[in-house]
């Protein structure tokens, strides 16, 4: 009985991962609005049909149209689930796009120039410290804003405890990328690295650096964080 029930939870989990693929894969081809309304019309057309077909259709009918109703229904509210989800992602990244202020950071200079050094830089760091888009990482060491880009994601782990992303790898690798990081304050680094850099921990819950994490590296003198200095030290001048 419990391997039952545990066939029946799993089934439930990958038809769950189906169907937000499925609604992913709906709501990039078509705007919010337009799949809230299309998951509208579906649903009463749906029930329309059911309706008009209950009373003269057989039990196994009945079944087999309550099974496909069941279905249709959860694949259109996740469609509307993830439409929300993505306009809300939409609001909350305009709302700090707009009170990130590059103005604030002029006294960075990245050590990092040229496009060569740029492309070789992110090829060797992007194996195994951070995954995104090319174009975020030449906006972080141009400087500019990332619009409609995605942020970059720090996947390195933290050697003690391999389930947690290393949040003090990324601000070394900051500090090293950047002449002035170190003279920042506390709040001023939180806010250009949770503007650049996103982090999720085994579960894929975003998390975010704080002043705490800042205050940390700041008196962390551990080993590993001298292999970010190595590594872009190599890359650069070869």
């Amino acid at each position: 009985m419990e391997s039952l029930f545990k066939l029946i939870a799993n089934s439930f989990l990958r038809l769950e991962q189906l169907l937000k693929k499925c609604s992913k894969f709906i709501i990039q081809g078509i705007r919010l609005q337009q799949a809230q309304l299309f998951v509208t019309i579906i649903l009463v057309c749906l029930i329309i049909l059911f309706l008009f077909s209950w009373q003269n259709a057989s039990i196994w009918v009945r079944f087999l149209f309550a099974f496909i109703y069941l279905l249709v229904f959860l694949f259109c509210i996740t469609v509307i689930y993830f439409s929300i989800s993505q306009k809300n992602e939409s609001i909350e990244k305009n709302k700090e796009e707009a009170s990130f202020d590059l103005k604030l950071y002029k006294e960075l200079n990245s050590i990092v120039v040229g496009v060569d050094q740029i492309q070789r830089v992110f090829v060797l760091f992007s194996e195994s410290y951070f995954e995104g888009d090319y174009k975020s990482f030449e906006s972080l060491l141009l400087l500019k804003y990332l619009k409609e880009k995605p942020p970059i994601v720090w996947i390195d782990q933290n050697p003690n405890n391999p389930t947690k992303i290393n949040r003090q790898t990324l601000l070394e690798f900051l500090s090293q990328v950047f002449f002035g990081f170190e003279n920042l304050t506390n709040l001023k680094i939180v806010e250009f690295t949770n503007y650049y850099f996103i982090i999720k921990d085994h579960k894929g819950k975003l998390l975010r650096i704080s002043t705490k994490n800042v205050s940390d590296w700041r008196n962390n003198r551990s080993p590993y964080l001298q292999r970010i200095s190595v590594l872009l030290s190599q890359t650069i001048n070869r």
